[in-house]
């Protein structure tokens, strides 16, 4: 077996070609500079997609590949989870060659989804090197396939319109009662340095949902969510979904705001001019406010 890096995606090659998700574009993974390519090797499996019906999250284990893959003691197991895909990593055991994740499906068969294969000189540089790439593995490709298949209550209840705090802005078309969750925001997340910059497509009002890691609203009409220092909503999160929540009543034809500093950290953010006018305006915008 061997892989073969092109620009931004995988081929991964075991008796016939399985073309890969682009995993650069996906995710802006980034394979360090020290690594050869046989260090790591990220696919997945074309056997998988027909059985993805529903948002889940995974319980990872891991198996030495000396015995085989058909020899692997421990199954990842899968648990449903509402609205979003996140990975869970264990590190019950790090061999001194090869590591390997595997998972389940949901309906019990054996099929292989996601495999990450890193190979090191020694058991610390094995576990670093798998802990590294993990790390910058945290959300998958089904992100939006998961943000597609909800059915939200209040799905179709925002428009944009002229706002009076600056160009187009999301109102609501209901009247909204607090602590009701608006809308679900599930898509692509990616790192900072990937984040449109000012003048391209794209740029700005996008979610940061922790540090160095940014959610694209393009092409959602909340690319227009405008900040308020006297907003009458806020972004809760789970996992990579951004939960637009009412803090009060909201009328209908209202413009919905958040408050931007809620999800911006200062490592990453450009200080802003507020516009909203309320009388406990802030002035200037950056960063978490505590």
């Amino acid at each position: 077996m061997r892989s073969d890096i092109f620009h931004d995606a995988i081929v991964f090659k075991a008796g016939r070609q399985v073309l890969l998700f682009s995993t650069f574009d996906m995710l802006g993974l980034r394979f360090p500079a020290d690594w050869h390519s046989n260090f790591g090797k990220l696919f997945l499996s074309i056997e998988l997609l027909p059985y993805i019906r529903e948002p889940f999250n995974f319980d990872l284990n891991y198996c030495e590949s000396a015995l085989g893959i058909g020899s692997c003691p421990s199954w990842g197991r899968i648990i449903t989870y509402s609205g979003f895909c996140t990975y869970h990593s264990y590190y019950d055991h790090i061999g001194d060659q090869d590591d390997h994740i595997f998972y389940q499906t949901k309906n019990g068969k054996d099929i292989r989804g996601v495999e990450v294969i890193v190979s090191g000189r020694s058991r610390t540089d094995c576990r670093g090197r798998m802990r590294s790439l993990l790390s910058e593995i945290k959300i998958h490709k089904f992100v939006e396939y998961a943000y597609s298949q909800l059915n939200h209550e209040w799905s179709g209840s925002t428009g944009v319109s002229n706002s009076n705090i600056e160009g187009k802005g999301v109102m609501s078309k209901r009247d909204v009662a607090p602590k009701t969750e608006i809308e679900w925001l599930a898509r692509p997340l990616v790192r900072y340095s990937r984040v449109p910059k000012k003048g391209q497509e794209g740029y700005g009002h996008n979610i940061q949902v922790e540090r160095g890691w940014w959610l694209l609203l393009s092409h959602s009409p909340f690319y227009h969510l405008n900040h308020s220092c006297n907003p009458n909503a806020l972004i809760d999160f789970k996992g990579p979904v951004a939960i637009v929540k009412s803090l009060r009543t909201i009328k209908s034809g209202e413009e919905i705001t958040v408050d931007y500093s809620q999800v911006i950290y200062s490592d990453d953010a450009l200080t802003f001019k507020c516009l909203c006018r309320n009388t406990n305006c802030r002035g200037w915008i950056k960063g978490v406010r505590t």
